[in-house]
Parts: structure tokens; sequence; C-alpha cells
């Protein structure tokens, strides 16, 4: 039988990675959807349950310990080309079209891209790349939208980062990527057993590999639209860029 620590050479992820029920809170749960997905249940191995260990870590405290983090992005780089081999586990796409993230991007980058208003937010169907912030070589994406858009709505409140914000032309928005884009790792269906554990809320959440990106849309939300509006200490240089925006609500 060749194990998958052969195919990866450094971690050893048994026959099924992270098919062992007795790492969740609710073991019959989890059995139940290995088995769904004909998986066969087996403990962890030490490296598999080091892995766990951190992943439960960060999502209680997203600000991990820089090893940590290091650690967890090694690993998700490595399951990459496992993804096709048990996607009930490690494929996004099986649960979602899309992927959410709430955070701030550079308005020079999106704003003369076609836009749409869909219901109340403002979508742009634009592929920008753009850089990670941070030095963790992953960030987290949500299936769900509502819960991106939470993430944007943090932003806006923090009164404080206004000012800030705007000086460096960035924008609270949701940036979006197929489920199906190839740097993505971890079925939020299989990862929110893990949330469970933890004792935190689901964030249906799944792992984007790497530095960079490349969206697929852009989204502002209501409230995004509301903070734009009511913008009026605007550095000259993004005046114009901040004026066509605000154009595309009226």
């Amino acid at each position: 039988m060749i194990r998958l620590k052969d195919i990866l050479k450094e971690i050893d992820l048994g026959k099924v990675p992270f098919a062992d029920p007795e790492a969740v809170d609710d073991p019959d749960a989890y059995g139940a959807y290995l088995k769904k997905w004909n998986y066969v249940e087996e403990p962890n191995t030490e490296d598999e349950q080091a892995f766990v260990n951190d992943l439960q870590s960060y999502i209680e405290e997203p600000n991990i310990h820089t090893s940590q983090a290091a650690h967890m992005a090694t690993v998700l780089k490595q399951l990459l080309p496992l993804k096709s081999k048990f996607p009930g586990i490690l494929d996004p796409s099986k649960s979602a079209k899309f992927v959410y993230r709430g955070t701030t991007i550079p308005i020079k980058s999106f704003i003369n891209s076609p836009a749409s208003l869909e219901g109340d937010d403002l979508t742009f169907n634009v592929k920008t790349k753009l850089n990670a912030k941070g030095d963790r070589n992953f960030l987290s994406f949500s299936t769900d939208q509502y819960t991106a858009e939470n993430f944007v709505d943090m932003a806006i409140d923090a009164d404080e980062n206004e000012n800030e914000i705007v000086k460096k032309g960035l924008v609270p928005a949701m940036i979006v990527l197929s489920a199906a884009n190839p740097n993505l790792i971890f079925n939020p269906e299989a990862i929110d057993f893990y949330s469970m554990y933890t004792g935190g809320a689901s964030e249906d959440e799944t792992f984007h590999v790497g530095t960079t990106l490349t969206t697929d849309k852009i989204i502002l939300s209501s409230s995004a639209a509301k903070w734009i509006q009511n913008l009026t200490d605007i550095p000259a240089e993004y005046q114009e860029a901040f004026a066509k925006l605000k154009s595309l609500y009226s």
C-alpha cells in the first residue's frame, strides 16, 4: 500500500488525510461525514495531529505564533496536489461556487472595471492581482458571503481607521475567488467540525496558499456604500477615483 507520506516526502497523512473522528468535538457526525465520502476512518498521525493543533489554535485566535503559521503554510501547500483525490476534505468547490474575504484593497485596482448593482451590493467583475497582507503565506476565505461582510463592517466601524484607510487610497471590500481556484485548499464542510471543537462559530473557512492572488470579483457591500458616500476628507490623488465610485451608486 502506497502511503501519502511516500508521495509528499515530508508529512505523514496515513491513508486518508485528517480522517480521525476522535480529533473533533462530534465524532459521530464526523464519522458519518467521512462515510458519506467513502473515506476510511483512522487515527491521526503525529504529523496530522500537529497540524490539527495549529488549525484549532488559528480558528480560536487567528493571530497565532509565527512558527504555527509557518507550519500551517507548509502543510497547506503540500496538501494542494491531493485536493482532487480527497475532495470531501480538501476541495472547497465541492461545497460552494465562490469564496469571499473581507479586507481593504486599493481603489485604483478596480475602479475602471465593469460594475453592476446586484441588490444592495456593487460588484466589479475584475481579475486584478493583489498581494497578500502579512507574511503567513496563506489567507483564509469563507464560502459564506455574510461572514466576509462582517469583516468589512468591522473595518468600517473602527472610526479611528477611516483617515488611515482613505489616506492610502483603500476601500473596505470583499474579494471573491472561484472556489475552483487551484490555490485553495480544504473543504469548509470538513473544517467546520474543528470549529465545533474550539467552541467557535462556524465561518465556513478555507485557505488560499501563496503570497499573491488574482480576484474573480470585488464586491462592495451596502455598508461600504454608505461609508463611501459619507467620505469628505479625501487626498487629492484619490479624489477622482472616489468621485467615480460614488457616482456608481447614483
